[in-house]
């Protein structure tokens, strides 16, 4: 079948162009592995310490990863809040590279490729090869990318563009096409998106649901339809639970949790950010490049020639085909970057989270290469004068935007600096309530100490979230564990557990407890709470939803063959 498909004309035309959009997504980072050390970005040097205390405890068979002992100073649970794919694959590339930059660089390169193949396999639902691979290109050097790299260094980001073509691609087979399979797609695409950047859930369901509305309407006759599909985003939300539910219901003891909206109010566009080609080499050296915000002067020319077209077409029709489909979508999206929309994110819950409104931008990006080959298919009745057309404005757009594939700047890093973080890189917004900003605390060479009475501790197994002490004492003393405490940290004294006093003002936020005179094995143990235990329940449970519904969805595909 494979070979069948590779040599018929169409089978080989779409390697071809995948292959081209691999070539394209190589030169797109190309910087990142040409250029010594890193890119200094804004969050580069944050995922790659993530990478790296994954990396760590997936070396001591700890899977999932729940605790990094070496990240804030004393450690904090950034499994529950780091993005997981990102963090997982780039810990799979750290512990084959031993290189965390190198590793994030390879993360980025699959995110780039995954998302631009993804977007390409989604064009060619509704225009040949040729186009497809015309628009998947213009995607791929859109300004925003650039900016996710070379400025932002926002891998999650980038990453999770790869899972809105391919939820979109579900829907397109599933309500379309009548695809049975398209469900399972559905499901990884939600899930994936969840799993890599939760703040993206709720915009990008302001593209993908207007698809899902568009193939059932009018909705009296498929609200069944619409029912099916919120069980999908429901099992999607079961799998992804064990991170999710966390997220959601232990960030509270963070400083973070303790806010009500986290949304920036000044992170607003303004249309000037959409009609230019403005780049900003250096916000201040060595910093990032400036975080200037653009959209590109060529989409926006394209938006405009779309709304025309689709105003025009509907007033001569009255009918909403896709072209209307997708000015809507860039329509919401558009006025979601703008102030006027700034009551949206202050009283919508969902909203409120999403922190910056020009991360939208990252789902409008799609949309103008979208429309552009469309609008070619359809009005230009000589393909290869279509086709020509196609590569002018691909041209044009390389023209402006390889210039832009340069860090412009880099420094050279320690890459231990990773593996052992004083700070806490998310801002002090991530440090526990109980705690102090965790710069205040001293490095400790040990991972505990007697702080109050005498005797001897021996360690006997010193693990990430997991450590073993034999203590003899003859008096009453008190320990410390240098560790930042979270639910879920319990001691056990010769296995019965016993207080700990993490709200001990000389020891703040820490780990400590009392051990009366006697010989005692001590095991500070990482577990998982409720929440956690729910979560990992929830998502178990629903991947043999998911694995029945694999089957029955096979028994269907064989009863019709």
């Amino acid at each position: 079948m494979f070979l069948r498909n590779l040599f018929s004309k169409k089978g080989f035309l779409n390697y071809i162009a995948i292959t081209i959009i691999i070539i394209a997504g190589l030169l797109l980072v190309a910087d990142l592995f040409f250029i010594p050390g890193r890119a200094i970005t804004f969050d580069g040097h944050i995922h790659m310490a993530t990478i790296a205390q994954f990396a760590a405890a997936i070396k001591e068979l700890e899977i999932p990863v729940r605790w990094s002992n070496n990240f804030a100073n004393y450690g904090l649970p950034l499994p529950i809040f780091a993005h997981q794919i990102p963090a997982y694959l780039g810990a799979f590339f750290e512990i084959l590279v031993n290189n965390p930059v190198m590793s994030f660089n390879l993360t980025m390169l699959i995110g780039v490729i995954g998302s631009s193949v993804a977007f390409y396999l989604l064009l060619r639902e509704y225009v040949d090869t040729a186009y497809a691979l015309i628009g998947a290109l213009i995607f791929n050097f859109a300004p925003y990318r650039i900016i996710n790299i070379y400025i932002r260094g926002a891998l999650p980001e980038l990453f999770a563009s790869m899972f809105l073509p391919i939820i979109l691609i579900g829907i397109v087979k599933w309500f379309r096409d009548k695809k049975p399979y398209a469900i399972v797609i559905c499901v990884l695409g939600i899930t994936g998106l969840a799993l890599t950047h939760p703040m993206l859930l709720f915009p990008s369901s302001l593209v993908f649901l207007p698809f899902v509305i568009y193939y059932n309407w009018p909705l009296n006759k498929n609200w069944l339809n619409l029912l099916k599909f919120g069980g999908v985003c429901l099992i999607a939300a079961g799998l992804a639970s064990y991170y999710l539910l966390p997220l959601l219901l232990e960030s509270k003891y963070f400083y973070i949790g303790q806010t009500q909206n986290l949304f920036v109010s000044h992170s607003f566009l303004n249309i000037s950010n959409y009609f230019q080609e403005k780049w900003f080499y250096f916000l201040g050296h060595p910093g990032p490049r400036g975080d200037h915000i653009i959209f590109g002067l060529i989409e926006s020319i394209i938006l405009v020639i779309g709304f025309v077209i689709a105003l025009l077409n509907f007033i001569k029709t009255r009918q909403v085909k896709l072209v209307q489909l997708l000015v809507f979508i860039s329509l919401l999206l558009f006025f979601s970057t703008l102030p006027v929309s700034k009551a949206l994110y202050e009283n919508i819950f969902l909203l409120d989270n999403l922190q910056f409104s020009w991360r939208m931008i990252g789902l409008l990006l799609f949309i103008p290469p979208f429309l552009l080959v469309i609008l070619f298919q359809k009005f230009i009745k000589n393909k290869k004068l279509g086709i020509v057309f196609g590569i002018l404005a691909l041209v044009v757009v390389l023209f402006y935007r390889v210039p832009q594939l340069y860090q412009k700047n880099s420094t050279v890093y320690d890459v231990s600096n990773y593996y052992f973080v004083h700070t806490n890189l998310h801002t002090k917004n991530l440090n526990t309530i109980w705690s102090d900003d965790s710069e205040n605390y001293p490095v400790k060479t040990k991972q505990f100490e007697i702080v109050e009475g005498e005797g001897e501790v021996e360690p006997i197994l010193l693990k990430n979230s997991k450590r073993h002490y034999q203590v003899k004492t003859n008096q009453e003393l008190k320990m410390v564990d240098y560790t930042f405490y979270f639910p879920g940290w319990k001691v056990f004294a010769n296995g019965e557990e016993i207080l700990i006093e993490f709200q001990d003002p000389e020891h703040r936020g820490l780990i400590t407890y009392q051990l009366p005179a006697g010989k005692y094995l001590v095991e500070v143990i990482y577990t998982n709470t409720k929440v956690r235990s729910l979560g990992y329940l929830l998502s178990v449970f629903s991947g043999g939803v998911l694995l029945g519904l694999v089957c029955l969805i096979r028994k269907k595909i064989k009863q019709k063959s």
